[in-house]
């Protein structure tokens, strides 16, 4: 995985592993960066930023910071905390003070003590989103099928707004998608388990650990609605609604026109001798359909390295479906509006 700005915080970089080691934590890398850990447990990470570079303590909300130099990483992080550097020189001034709190954390491994996390339920929701909740019965019901991040998502990309009027527009934008299941798609992704997933504003992550021999069926995969999902062993399949005027793009190497509108594809790098118009699959996959309507664009992307598949109105007229043959059911959706800024997110998420 291409981490942006590793090149830039080279220096950086290389000073903060060299303290993390010499407080003897084990190296490895994960999500593409540095990171340390003690007896398999993460203890902290070296993020590149644009600006800076940041080392950051996994449970850094549980260090006492008698320096006072460890920040908050997002308005709503509850165990993450950590501390940004602009060169080589700040982080030899405060070298000392790093280990000290690199070994306080290991302590805090050996002691087996967790974060104390706010529950989604403890978050209030914005008097402008309950109004729609408390006026529609269906939508009160699909609010609290959700799961507990996906509601979570939707009350901070709700309250974020500091006018009144935006988030009450912000709340009437939020009821489709409510109601189709997904997560909030201009929400601020969080994976506090891992700072180095990037926070990519209008993206939203679907995470779905179906397990060894779980079934589930959800809707009529003979007449798909949108979010539609079904499982069997660990293989899945996803269908979701496709507007006529709707037009599919990407996957990579594929043979035939670039809008793949009412073909199929499998997903799966083949060396390929020979190849013809018709053959599938080919050399390179690349799991991200960019979708285009009216001059509006979205992307989504399937995290999954097993055989899998995506399928536009070929089965099914009035459906696209992607699906996997192992894995999580694991997808980001970007949303543009406009083509440029879906790349924006999409590269910000896997590098350029």
């Amino acid at each position: 995985m291409k981490v942006p700005y590793a090149k830039k915080r080279q220096k950086e970089t290389d000073e903060l592993r060299q303290i993390a080691l010499d407080c003897d934590l084990t190296e490895e890398l994960k999500w593409g960066k540095p990171c340390f850990t003690f007896l398999k447990k993460n203890v902290a990470i070296v993020i590149p930023l644009k600006e800076s570079c940041a080392f950051s303590f996994f449970k850094g909300a549980l260090l006492k910071d008698p320096k006072h130099i460890l920040e908050r990483i997002g308005e709503h992080t509850q165990a993450g905390r950590w501390i940004k550097f602009t060169s080589p020189r700040e982080i030899a001034a405060l070298r000392s003070t790093l280990k000290d709190y690199l070994y306080e954390a290991i302590k805090l491994e050996e002691s087996g003590k967790r974060i104390e996390r706010k529950k989604p339920s403890e978050y209030p929701i914005p008097e402008e989103l309950q109004r729609k909740l408390d006026n529609n019965a269906v939508l009160r019901s699909a609010f609290a099928t959700l799961t507990p991040g996906r509601r979570k998502s939707y009350i901070f990309h709700v309250s974020s707004a500091k006018q009144a009027k935006t988030r009450a527009a912000r709340a009437e934008k939020c009821v489709p998608m409510i109601l189709s299941g997904a997560g909030s798609m201009s929400c601020r992704t969080e994976v506090e388990s891992s700072h180095s997933v990037p926070n990519v504003q209008n993206s939203s992550r679907h995470n779905h650990d179906w397990g060894r021999n779980h079934r589930l069926t959800v809707g009529n995969p003979m007449r798909p609605a949108d979010h539609c999902r079904a499982a069997k062993g660990t293989a899945f399949k996803v269908w979701k609604t496709m507007p006529e005027d709707e037009h599919y793009f990407g996957l990579g190497d594929k043979t035939g026109p670039m809008d793949h509108r009412n073909l199929a594809f499998t997903m799966w790098n083949t060396d390929q001798f020979g190849w013809q118009e018709s053959t599938d699959p080919l050399y390179k996959d690349i799991p991200f359909i960019f979708g285009l309507r009216n001059g509006s664009a979205y992307g989504l992307f399937l995290d999954n390295t097993y055989r899998s598949s995506y399928d536009f109105g070929k089965e099914f007229h009035d459906a696209y479906s992607f699906g996997s043959e192992g894995g999580d059911l694991d997808y980001y959706f970007f949303y543009g509006p406009d083509p440029k800024r879906v790349v924006e997110l999409y590269t910000q998420l896997v590098g350029h």
